[in-house]
């Protein structure tokens, strides 16, 4: 997923925890660590899910364990 605000030239991969009507909750351990230092914390007791709004997001690329189908002309 591209997210423009955090550095238009950088795709991250998260995962998605859950998927509500406005926008994502995903969790992804570089945003993680950054939030950490910038508050001067080693660790988090519990997992750090962050919210990107849609309008956030420039796009999410996913994969499903199905074979892909061949579209031909």
């Amino acid at each position: 997923m591209r997210i423009p605000l955090l550095n238009d030239q950088t795709t991250i991969r998260a995962k998605i925890h859950a998927v509500e009507s406005s926008g994502l909750w995903v969790e992804n351990q570089e945003l993680t660590n950054r939030l950490l230092a910038e508050n001067e914390r080693r660790s988090a007791p519990t997992t750090i899910i962050l919210f990107f709004p849609y309008e956030q997001i420039e796009y999410v690329v996913a994969s499903i364990a199905m074979p892909s189908l061949l579209e031909e002309p």
